[in-house]
């Protein structure tokens, strides 16, 4: 099985923790964080992965090259979810 290259959004609880399971049980590997650039605020790096603006995301790691995953809870979780996959 081909490994999967994963870009995670958020920087966050969620976030980390999906970073902390994505590296420690599966064969993937997380290989950035997203946000959309407001929220960035200098933040260049988390958990040791670079932090990339999320309207950029398609430019630096094309779609057909990496999985996006959106790690979210709590209230409204699926209108948040939708919004970040529309």
């Amino acid at each position: 099985m081909k490994m999967k290259r994963i870009l995670i959004f958020g920087l966050l609880d969620t976030a980390e923790l999906a970073h902390f399971y994505i590296e420690n049980d599966t064969p993937d590997s997380a290989v950035a964080f997203t946000v959309h650039e407001k929220f960035i605020n200098g933040v260049k790096s988390f958990q040791g992965l670079p932090v990339v603006p999320f309207e950029k995301i398609e430019q630096l790691f094309p779609p057909d090259e990496y999985i996006f995953f959106a790690p979210m809870t709590g209230q409204s979780m699926n209108r948040l979810r939708e919004s970040v996959y529309l």
